[in-house]
């Protein structure tokens, strides 16, 4: 689709990374109706679209990523305020909103499953789409196997480069009669050695320790494998630019956020379709996502 439309692919690099704007304006080169008009263009049908720019996943807790990115958040920063109706927070949720409502470059996404991937570039619908570096084993390596040419750039920012890290750790229950049985068993599970090649050179998985993203003969190790783009579009993605502006997701710091993300889904349903916009939706349900935050209600 960028070769068609003579667009140069989404940078790799953090320095070259778009900004909203830039992003937006490529979206629209990448759009096309029936007549092969693009989104561009004044004569553009947006009710016959057959190709979008992109799609943004707005699953609640990847639209976190933008808040933070415009410079706010769903919480402060210890996680103990709900701060999503900041104005700033509001403004990236509508910038995701008006990509399908305003700028007719995405379609209609209710938020609601985990497969942008495989609704966008696999299915050919989309020039591109945000995920999270996992689908790169779960269906993108297969797709590519099966013809599909995609390649991953950093992500384009607001006002902030940044992105999320998330993942599942693992504890032992305080109830256990085998503590230490219990430790040594996730201390094994948790070495990148013993998940190696079903998981992380597979490319479902990222390491967690930081020798992998500062090492380069073990960051060769871990990227160097057929699952993944080419070093070159591997390295300053998923590395440099994991090492240098990732965050945690809000999960790893405040409580109750399986509340609070259901409760938001649920909010923006209607900011998606046009029907209400993000300051009236966030504004009419904030007493609301604070008494999740807080476990209440």
């Amino acid at each position: 689709m960028f070769d068609a439309a003579g667009l140069a692919y989404p940078p790799a690099n953090a320095e070259d990374a778009w900004t909203w704007d830039e992003f937006v304006e490529v979206a629209k080169q990448l759009t096309l109706d029936a007549n092969g008009k693009n989104a561009a263009d004044p004569s553009f049908d947006p009710n016959n679209i057959v190709q979008y720019g992109c799609m943004i996943e707005n699953l609640p807790w990847q639209l976190e990523v933008w808040c933070r990115s415009n410079g706010s958040g769903f919480y402060n920063e210890d996680g103990t305020e709900v701060t999503i109706n900041d104005p700033a927070a509001i403004e990236a949720l509508q910038n995701i909103a008006d990509l399908y409502l305003v700028h007719h470059v995405a379609p209609l996404s209710s938020g609601l499953t985990d497969d942008g991937v495989q609704r966008s570039l696999i299915a050919g619908t989309c020039a591109m789409t945000t995920n999270g570096a996992w689908n790169i084993g779960t269906c993108l390596s297969a797709a590519r196997e099966e013809g599909l040419n995609y390649g991953i750039g950093v992500l384009p920012y607001m006002k902030e480069k940044v992105t999320i890290s998330t993942g599942g750790p693992n504890v032992v229950f305080s109830q256990t009669e085998h503590p230490e049985e219990a430790m040594e068993f996730i201390k094994w599970y948790s070495r990148e050695e013993n998940s190696w090649d079903s998981l992380i050179a597979a490319g479902i998985w990222m390491p967690t320790t930081s020798g992998y993203y500062e090492d380069e003969e073990l960051t060769t190790k871990w990227l160097d494998n057929p699952a993944y783009p080419a070093m070159e579009e591997a390295k300053p993605v998923l590395c440099d630019y994991v090492r240098d502006y990732a965050k945690p997701t809000s999960w790893y710091y405040t409580n109750n956020t399986v509340d609070f993300n259901n409760l938001l889904g649920a909010a923006l349903g209607d900011v998606w379709t046009g029907n209400m916009t993000a300051e009236q939706a966030i504004n009419d349900n904030y007493d609301a996502l604070v008494m999740a935050h807080d476990g209440m209600g």
